[in-house]
């Protein structure tokens, strides 16, 4: 009884067996687990954070792209540093 004058006073609605919200700033309703990002202005699935870089707010469906991006970022740092570590000795000798 108590969980009904809950979703009746508040945002909270059961939907298909699921507790649905809605979103207020997008006037829309929003599945369990999603945050509304003041940033985008979107409610995103998951949200996990905004990504400035990008201007794209990370969650459940990009997650794996943000993770490919970041560690091909990183790899190909380690193998530019490599490059120019094997390549510099070669560039001092022949300048001289």
């Amino acid at each position: 009884m108590a969980f009904e004058k809950f979703l009746w006073n508040s945002s909270y609605f059961l939907m298909n067996g699921c507790l649905f919200r809605y979103c207020h700033s997008c006037h829309a309703n929003s599945p369990p687990r999603a945050y509304h990002c003041p940033v985008c202005d979107v409610c995103c699935f998951r949200r996990d954070h905004h990504c400035s870089f990008g201007a794209v707010c990370v969650g459940h469906f990009n997650q794996s792209y943000t993770w490919d991006f970041a560690w091909t970022r990183i790899e190909g740092g380690f193998s530019l540093g490599r490059s120019w570590q094997i390549f510099l000795p070669h560039l001092a000798l022949l300048a001289r």
